[in-house]
């Protein structure tokens, strides 16, 4: 990656007339901006399509884009859209209700213009079976997990005759795609050709409710017929909560707060070492093609992810079968299956009576993560690992001095230690967040002075709070200022101002600052509903940015 400074800012805060960003006029023109203010990099929040919970990081489908980012009205008449009457103060599921029944009008509009062969056999590997999956998903009207066995498979008799009686609704979905698509390929290019790369984060898991498990149900763990729930699956082996809470609690993940819990399906490891991750190659081959560059969320987590059934014979049959079918049908042939969590199976051996063989090595066992990020390199897929390391169980004050700071040592998980120090050692690019150093005792981690060129750094994390919210606390802003050599009384606004320059003087390759620590948010705003910051429509005007500007060139970003 490049040496350079971006922005993070999600398209949906994009401001325009209909209240929520799309693919529209006005995002043109923010790449406009960001090219002429020196801006290489623009992060974005996941296009892939958001399920019931509007959460963009466990989407409904891996590789549909969501509708709701097509620009319909460069293709309506002021009457057309003054029928619909979008606003900037509708609420988010007003305004997805008005944007669907635009979608549909635009669909009779423009469907007899559109040839769609060619798009459905460009993309006949995942198109079709969403389109599927979506109209059954609204005949009825359940998550995928509760379909009745007769339609969860896409080649059953009964799903056929659905489809032939559906095929209108199967067209509209497939439609929407190709408008998507088209139209952000579109976007995109225009931002390469002002020299702005396009980073967006992913998850590794994907959506136990939708369309992947619906069409790649081999991929995934299965019990009792329907997929494994990560959260079930953590429970059912009854692992620490502070495990669970540190996954919580990872960066820009708002997948894992309580009231917005969605299913995570868990991954066949038996399956993703049989054929290579075949799937998940799939996918971030896929995302390569809408993103420059991928930030993959929770990248020390990867491993948590997957399982292996295991058969776990009695006392006189010393070893462990590994059952390459669903666990239903591995407990019918035993009583005793136990399943194990392939990061803890070797903890878990020490501790089993039982005195199991471990069929798999113990370097098999670890290294999910790292085959699959080879196999990403091998494919030429530019990457980011979001590394989020545990915090510290010292509770001490972060010290009187720098140089004592950087003594202090870090409390690593084991998959942070994969994860983590490999990739540092290696060309993989990683993530690291300067808030870290002040708020969680990761002084040395995430301290600029520490950062190696394979970093892409972040001022704080992004989930909608200013760098100077944190500076409210009075240890945290007295652990800054330390840092900075400023006195204590100094205002937010230059603290933050200082920590910018500081980050942009690291040898950080990409630097990535929030929006909200740049521009004021628009406050009559509601459409966003996951991510409520809105620019401004005169955000242009915004007199940081001639700071910023200047400090980019400087800094040689």
């Amino acid at each position: 990656m490049e040496r350079g400074c971006g922005i993070f800012l999600p398209i949906a805060s994009v401001s325009n007339n209909s209240g929520f960003g799309t693919f529209s006029k006005e995002t043109y023109d923010f790449i406009d901006y960001l090219s002429e203010n020196n801006f290489k990099y623009w992060q974005i929040l996941p296009l892939t399509e958001m399920d019931e919970n509007k959460a963009s990081t466990c989407p409904l489908s891996s590789f549909a884009i969501d509708p709701i980012y097509i620009d319909a009205e460069k293709f309506m008449t002021k009457e057309e859209l003054e029928f619909f009457k979008m606003s900037s103060t509708d609420s988010f599921e007003l305004f997805r209700e008005k944007k669907n029944e635009l979608l549909k009008y635009l669909f009779d509009k423009l469907y007899f213009e559109t040839n769609l062969d060619k798009f459905i056999q460009d993309n006949q590997d995942w198109v079709y079976d969403y389109a599927v999956f979506k109209c059954l998903k609204d005949e009825l009207k359940c998550p995928y997990s509760d379909f009745p066995d007769c339609y969860k498979n896409i080649d059953s008799g009964e799903t056929i005759s659905f489809i032939k009686t559906h095929s209108e609704e199967l067209v509209y979905y497939i439609f929407l795609q190709y408008v998507a698509l088209k139209q952000w390929k579109e976007l995109k290019k225009y931002a390469s050709s002002k020299g702005v790369k396009i980073i967006s984060s992913a998850s590794i898991f994907s959506n136990a409710n939708g369309a992947d498990a619906y069409a790649n149900k081999n991929e995934f763990l299965m019990e009792n017929g329907k997929i494994v729930d990560f959260n079930n699956y953590y429970g059912e082996l009854e692992i620490k909560n502070q495990s669970i809470e540190s996954l919580k609690s990872s960066p820009k993940n708002a997948t894992y707060e309580p009231q917005n819990m969605p299913s995570l399906a868990m991954f066949n490891g038996h399956q993703a070492k049989q054929t290579k991750f075949a799937f998940l190659t799939k996918k971030f081959k896929w995302l390569s093609k809408l993103y420059d560059f991928i930030l993959i969320e929770n990248a020390t987590e990867f491993n948590r992810f997957f399982a292996c059934p295991k058969l776990a014979l009695s006392n006189e049959h010393k070893g462990t079968v590994i059952v390459n079918s669903s666990l239903e049908k591995a407990r019918a042939q035993n009583p005793n299956l136990k399943i194990y969590n392939i990061s803890n199976y070797n903890s878990e051996l020490k501790s089993n009576t039982q005195n199991l063989t471990q069929k798999n090595s113990e370097e098999n066992a670890t290294n999910y993560a790292e085959e699959f990020f080879e196999i990403l390199k091998e494919n030429k897929i530019k990457f980011v690992l979001e590394i989020y390391l545990e915090k510290s169980s010292q509770e001490n004050d972060f010290c009187e001095s720098v140089e004592s700071t950087n003594k202090k040592t870090q409390n690593l998980s084991k998959n942070d230690e994969i994860s983590g120090k490999k990739a540092q050692k290696s060309d993989f690019y990683v993530t690291k967040i300067m808030q870290f150093a002040f708020t969680n005792n990761l002084a040395k981690e995430n301290l600029p002075s520490e950062f190696l060129k394979n970093t892409v750094a972040y001022l704080e994390t992004q989930k909608q709070n200013k760098f100077s919210d944190f500076l409210e606390d009075e240890n945290v802003k007295s652990k800054v200022c330390a840092y900075l050599s400023l006195p204590q009384d100094s205002s937010n606004e230059t603290i933050t101002k200082m920590a910018m320059e500081n980050l942009l003087s690291s040898d950080a390759n990409v630097v990535i600052l929030s929006s909200q620590d740049i521009f004021e948010n628009y406050s009559d705003f509601e459409s966003a509903g996951f991510y409520d910051f809105r620019l401004k429509k005169n955000f242009k005007e915004e007199p940081f940015v001639k700071y910023l500007k200047e400090l980019i060139k400087n800094k040689n970003r």
